[in-house]
């Protein structure tokens, strides 16, 4: 499911972003909260969440209305 990085910080494979999107979305107030619950960097976590909203249908339902 992921990858480790040298600075022991954790990378998801993009394979898994999609299922980590809809947790961010269904369980999480902040992507500091986000990121620190899947040991992962703030930067990581925010590249996955703007891969989601870009994908994600539902969001862009909402953004044409």
């Amino acid at each position: 499911m992921y990858e480790n990085q040298a600075n022991g910080a954790i990378v998801y494979k993009k394979q898994d972003w999609p299922e980590l999107y809809l947790e961010w979305v269904n369980n999480f107030l902040t992507v500091g909260r986000f990121a620190e619950y899947y040991g992962m960097t703030q930067e990581h976590a925010n590249k996955i969440i703007e891969e989601g909203r870009k994908t994600d249908n539902f969001t862009k339902v909402l953004s044409e209305v």
